[in-house]
Order: structure tokens, then sequence, then C-alpha cells
């Protein structure tokens, strides 16, 4: 079952319960202030679902403001990780300063002690990488 938890012109937030994975679809190019509202709510939704996968389609979002990266990197990701968060999963768009962020994304959730982030060109792959991690390791 799919429960939306954000739906902007600049992005959509679901949850689907049956999964245990929450999702955003970025739809545009946004500001800080639409970005740290997206991420907000995704905070929320692993803490009160208790969610241990994310997936994240950025092919829309366009090119992330440094000071903003560095926010989620320091405030979002370990505040995200102590409230269950396990796999995080990417799709990217062929923008290299899309790649250059994720990869930087990448190395700190796993400084912070993430299991596993995924970067990937597909959608269908990135939510089966999720699956596959979640079955592997018997993640509820």
């Amino acid at each position: 079952m799919k429960e939306v938890l954000l739906d902007k012109e600049f992005a959509e937030v679901y949850y689907e319960s049956d999964l245990n994975v929450i999702t955003v679809i970025w739809r545009s190019i946004v500001d800080s202030k639409q970005y740290k509202e997206t991420f907000e709510i995704i905070l929320k939704g692993i803490g009160k679902y208790d969610i241990p996968l994310f997936l994240s389609d950025t092919r829309k979002q366009g090119v992330v403001d440094p000071k903003d990266r560095k926010w989620l990197e320091t405030e979002i990701i370990p505040a995200a990780l102590k409230a269950g968060l396990k796999y995080t999963a990417t799709v990217l768009s062929k923008d290299i300063f899309k790649k250059y962020y994720l990869n930087k994304l990448k190395d700190e959730s796993k400084k912070a002690g993430m299991a596993g982030f995924g970067i990937f060109d597909d959608f269908d792959e990135a939510k089966d990488w999720l699956m596959k991690n979640k079955i592997k390791n018997n993640i509820q």
C-alpha cells in the first residue's frame, strides 16, 4: 500500500508499507528550502514507520548546493541511521556534477554506518537492489 507523504511540484515522497521502503521522486530542480523540506519529511517518515530502505530518483533534481549536501551529511543521514535506515538506492542522470554529489553522499553514508548505498541508472534496478538486500539481510 502506497501512502503519499509529500506531493508538490518539485518532489513526491511516498511510503510503501508492503515493501517497507520510502521513496522520493524529484520532479524538478529544487532550491535549498525545498530540498530541506523534502528531507525533513523523509526523516519523519523513516522514524514514524521504522523504515530501513530509501529510494531516491534524482534524475530531475538538478545540482545540489554544497551547503545543502553538507547539511544532509551532518544532520539528516546520522538521524536517519539512528531512526533505522540501513540501505539507500539512488537513480541518477548522466550529469557529472550529480555523480560527484552522489559519490560524496555514498562515502559519507558509509562512514556514518550505513549498511549499503547503491547508485543506479534505472529505477527498477535500484528498487530490485533494495529488495535483494532486504531479503538477504532478513530486514522487515
